[in-house]
């Protein structure tokens, strides 16, 4: 990692040592009056936005499903006995009767 990319402690101890009991307060203080000043409408309508996926989300979902099949796929042939890697036929041909 470059030396401009690490995070120094004092960053990640001061984020840690935030009031997050005050800042859930907020949070929570800043929707109820929203409530408050929009109604029901409002609540109902950004709530939405996280069941909703843009066309983008989609986009990228598919694109992490596609990247972790085929490192699934790669592991499972890498980790694979050396006959499970040959077609199903010529393994069967191979057993005993």
């Amino acid at each position: 990692m470059a030396r401009a990319d690490r995070i120094d402690g004092a960053t990640v101890r001061a984020y840690l040592n935030r009031d997050w009991k005050a800042m859930r307060e907020a949070k929570r203080e800043y929707w109820r009056a929203r409530l408050d000043r929009y109604g029901l409408t409002e609540s109902l309508r950004v709530s939405s936005l996280h069941r909703v996926p843009t066309e983008q989300e989609r986009d990228e979902d598919l694109e992490t499903h596609t990247r972790v099949a085929k490192a699934l796929r790669r592991t499972a042939i890498e980790n694979a006995p050396p006959d499970a890697t040959r077609p199903a036929a010529a393994r069967r041909a191979r057993r005993p009767r």
